[in-house]
């Protein structure tokens, strides 16, 4: 689709990026180079999409080039950040500068919204924990074209900042799209998401595509050290099974997710040998919480990710600590293929987790899916 080429326009003449331009995501030198050349064009579109992988920095990257273009005092490449302007962005209490994420209905009506943009602000990688399905609402968008209404009150406009963009309703999206249809005058608006192809496509076309990649793991290092205070050996570790994700590298290194690593290995364990009836008495014993069948599903694709690696003996196994029982587990498979179809069907669960499930409904799919993979 047109959105998708967006990136590919960009005019072949080679303006130098300053090195302070972005500096913190300068593993993502397209997105940087197409942002800056919008800068010094004069031409920022009144929408973009960034768009790629969960926990690589969309949304931080968004708002960093806000605060760059409000600042009175920027540099070549760098605000200032000692300004009003700066300041209050870091804060998320600028006046131009409206964020809205997915979060449910009970806690966006109620007064624990202000705890929910504290705790995204303090952990941006992440997301609040809310322990029920969470959406774009009708009413965040009609409180967006409320802000959008009024001027800006300082120079450089108006921002309007959603990640999780997919995570729109059908009546949300269809509200929004009027807006990006006909925006205000010297209103932007920056949509982030890993799931662009969720979002409608008359949404799509209307922004600019601002693409991002995995990070490198040195670069994972680097801002688990810098950032998170990760001593280095540590970061190390996580970097490695972080799949150019500072999300999953978070994910990862918590204790807690080590007990939903060694749940979901002892479930894919019994399924390989099968022990059906303990893999089923694990569907009627588990949590029907989002956060835990979040967290859950997260080790378990860790672990059949790398499954598919032994069982095809081509790649790296990230899980080191627990190498030798995946490839006991991935010689319990006919064929390579039998366990890559596995970790395909856990992968479009995992897609579907956010769209209310019923959770027995939900862990017995994945049952199924473990129990069948290893029938062949």
């Amino acid at each position: 689709m047109h959105i998708f080429s967006s990136m590919e326009s960009i005019s072949d003449e080679k303006h130098s990026v300053p090195a302070d331009f972005l500096r913190a995501f300068s593993g993502q030198d397209d997105a940087r180079h197409f942002l800056w050349q919008a800068h010094i064009s004069g031409r920022i579109a009144s929408a973009y999409l960034f768009a790629g992988p969960s926990g690589v920095g969309k949304f931080l990257a968004a708002l960093e080039f806000i605060k760059f273009l409000k600042c009175p005092n920027r540099s070549e490449g760098s605000p200032c950040n000692n300004c009003q302007s700066c300041r209050t962005i870091t804060l998320w209490d600028n006046p131009d500068v409206f964020i809205i994420f997915p979060m449910p209905k009970s806690v966006w009506e109620s007064d624990s919204r202000g705890k929910s943009y504290d705790d995204f602000r303090k952990t941006p990688h992440l997301r609040p924990a809310f322990g029920k399905s969470s959406a774009i609402l009708l009413s965040m968008i009609r409180e967006v074209q409320q802000f959008l209404a009024t001027p800006a009150t300082s120079d450089g406009g108006k921002f309007v900042l959603v990640p999780d963009a997919h995570k729109m309703n059908k009546q949300s999206a269809n509200a929004f799209l009027k807006t990006l249809e006909e925006p205000p005058e010297d209103a932007h608006i920056i949509l982030s998401t890993d799931r662009a192809e969720a979002l409608l496509p008359t949404i799509r076309s209307r922004a600019q595509l601002v693409r991002f990649k995995r990070l490198s793991t040195q670069d994972v290092i680097r801002q688990l050290v810098d950032n998170y205070q990760f001593p280095p050996e540590r970061a190390d570790n996580v970097a490695s099974i972080a799949e150019g994700s500072i999300a999953k590298a978070l994910l990862v290194s918590s204790e807690e997710f080590q007990h939903f690593r060694n749940d979901a290995l002892k479930l894919i364990k019994n399924a390989a040998e099968k022990n059906i009836a303990s893999v089923w008495e694990w569907v009627a014993s588990a949590h029907g919480q989002l956060d835990y069948a979040k967290s859950f599903v997260a080790a378990l694709m860790s672990i059949a990710r790398d499954v598919v690696v032994a069982a095809s003996a081509n790649g790296t196994i990230l899980n080191t600590d627990i190498a030798e029982e995946i490839v006991h587990i991935a010689k319990r498979f006919d064929s390579k293929f039998d366990a890559l179809d596995m970790l395909k069907n856990l992968s479009s669960l995992q897609m579907d987790l956010d769209r209310n499930p019923q959770y027995a409904l939900f862990y017995g799919a994945i049952a199924t899916v473990i129990i069948k993979a290893f029938e062949k």
